[in-house]
């Protein structure tokens, strides 16, 4: 594994170690005060939204070094997986604060719910890389073999 892929994993492995222990916490506790120093003598929500406002800063400082490197454009591979990831981000998020009995509730009758919007999103993303890999992989075999 490369080192940026590394570094990426690692980033999204405390993400999601972060996600879970914040989700184990009650919502009442956010208004209590925090001791950690980047709370600044407030409470919890304002150390989780420091922490929010921190990462975009340093969002920020990447995209300043890469255009020093001169490496702020990215070719259209890199391009893609990074807009697929935000996309896929976005997605996520729109599920945080659902209750489960919420997923499969339909607002109107013959209308998806959430559940079947992202069932439908799992298998056509899966079907459409999957079938595109086979297609490369069946194209390159007939060309070298």
């Amino acid at each position: 594994m490369s080192d940026v892929l590394d570094l990426a994993r690692r980033l999204e492995d405390s993400m999601r170690e972060s996600f879970h222990k914040i989700m184990s916490i009650p919502e009442e506790y956010l208004n209590s005060p925090c001791r950690h120093g980047c709370a600044r003598g407030r409470d919890v929500w304002n150390l989780l939204t420091h922490n929010i406002e921190h990462e975009k800063q340093h969002s920020g400082a990447v995209v300043g070094l890469r255009d020093a490197m001169d490496r702020l454009q990215q070719d259209k591979k890199s391009k893609l997986l990074a807009e697929l990831y935000i996309a896929r981000a976005t997605l996520i998020a729109s599920l945080i604060g659902l209750e489960d009995s919420e997923l499969d509730t339909k607002p109107n009758e013959g209308e998806w719910g959430i559940r079947e919007v992202i069932e439908h999103v799992l298998f056509w993303d899966r079907d459409s890389i999957d079938d595109l890999v086979a297609q490369y992989a069946e194209e390159t075999s007939a060309t070298t073999g």
